[in-house]
């Protein structure tokens, strides 16, 4: 049987929507503003290390024990309560990677795209805990915002982009208009604060 109209852009938004999985989104952002600001190689190397098992393997981990402990994988995460958890645990990695950045590696700039992390991801955990976010958009929004904020407003235009996301996650019936709405703004404003804040 043919597809129908509906099955190709459910499609279409389900692939647009794995592509920009938070935890891919934000890894891509920090490799882009790590790349920019390490003074070599190694250190590119050293600190996307730290970022990445700070931020990513604890919640990676819970999520991959409680994939197995239900016999089913959801990589959005869908239900509001199962996000807490890994939350947390990436909120937890980013305070003590800020930490760890401000003690080691005395740079201004990670130092501060540390802490903005972490206070994005408080706000986001505590927002989750009584109301679902839109962790699509809110990653997407945060990461381009870091770009804008780091590399300058030749990144403005990357805004773009939530555009197909925001459709994807409306199509797929995955958050309502005020859930992709709030995660935007949520993503675009605790970034400009931090970066205001702990750069400043």
């Amino acid at each position: 049987m043919p597809k129908t109209n509906i099955d190709w852009k459910n499609d279409l938004a389900e692939t647009i929507s794995v592509l920009a999985n938070p935890a891919l989104v934000m890894l891509g952002g920090l490799v882009l503003i790590i790349y920019h600001f390490a003074p070599s190689t190694d250190k590119f190397w050293h600190w996307l290390l730290i970022s990445g098992l700070l931020l990513f393997i604890p919640s990676s981990l819970y999520l991959a024990y409680t994939w197995k402990k239900e016999d089913q994988i959801d990589i959005d995460v869908s239900k509001r309560q199962d996000r807490f958890v890994p939350m947390m645990l990436m909120t937890l990695g980013a305070i003590v990677g800020g930490f760890m950045v401000q003690r080691r590696l005395d740079n201004e700039t990670i130092t501060a795209l540390s802490f903005t992390l972490a206070a994005l991801l408080m706000v986001l955990t505590i927002t989750t805990f009584v109301w679902k976010i839109s962790l699509h958009a809110a990653s997407l929004a945060t990461t381009v915002s870091l770009l804008v904020a780091f590399g300058g407003a030749n990144y403005a235009w990357l805004y773009l982009v939530l555009i197909p996301v925001v459709w994807a996650r409306l199509t797929l019936n995955k958050h309502t208009p005020a859930q992709v709405t709030g995660g935007t703004l949520v993503g675009i404003i605790i970034t400009f604060l931090g970066v205001g804040f702990f750069k400043g």
